[in-house]
């Protein structure tokens, strides 16, 4: 299925965001085009018929050029439908990124982390 979401890649270095408090920023890239991969693994019970739990897991697969700074492998979260989704593994095809989600979180709950997040723009970069 395709669709659309956001990449939050964190910076290489902390910065301080109060006196004393320092914290990584991260580079929003909005509206990135995205396949979901779902896979499905069947647990059978016997040798007559496959049981009904049925594991499904989802993937999200998106084109995301690597740089000099490695930032694929910085990439910390992905927001989809406005759910924030950590990131378990990076799985790197070049120029394909395969993302595994871990955990699920809102963004209040991103804001709440004192997460800073400034969108790309590429003009500076």
């Amino acid at each position: 299925m395709r669709t659309t979401v956001d990449i939050l890649v964190r910076g290489i270095e902390e910065i301080e965001v109060k006196s004393g408090v320092y914290s990584y920023e991260y580079t929003r890239y909005r509206k990135v085009p995205a396949n979901i991969v779902e896979n499905r693994r069947y647990d059978i019970s016997d040798s007559q018929r496959i049981n009904e739990n049925i594991k499904s897991n989802f993937d999200f697969s998106f084109v995301f050029a690597n740089d000099d700074t490695d930032r694929v492998n910085r990439i910390w979260y992905l927001i989809y439908k406005n759910q924030v989704y950590s990131v378990s593994k990076i799985l790197n095809y070049p120029p394909r990124v395969r993302i595994v989600p871990d955990g699920i979180m809102s963004l209040e709950d991103l804001n709440e982390l004192g997460v800073v997040i400034k969108d790309y723009d590429k003009n500076t970069h």
